[in-house]
């Protein structure tokens, strides 16, 4: 995606849509596929189930969201 941002800067707003669209799938996916044995190890070292679920997905869309905003400037930078 950070190729399309950078010969078309201003799809940012598309990028960053398709991302929300792809974090409830991919959050359904995660829970369905994985049995939840790996949970228990995270869990004795005191991460709640919530923040086992959500702190990933928050991280990593706002990386996403900051390397898409790099990739414009850079985009415009260019141009």
């Amino acid at each position: 995606m950070s190729l399309l941002v950078v010969s078309k800067p201003l799809s940012v707003d598309i990028c960053v849509i398709i991302k929300l669209i792809s974090i409830p799938i991919i959050w359904y996916l995660r829970a369905n596929l994985s049995r939840g044995l790996e949970m228990y190890f995270y869990l004795n070292l005191g991460i709640s189930r919530k923040e086992y679920w959500i702190i990933p997905f928050a991280v990593e869309f706002v990386a996403f969201t900051v390397l898409m905003v790099i990739s414009s400037i850079i985009g415009f930078a260019i141009r």
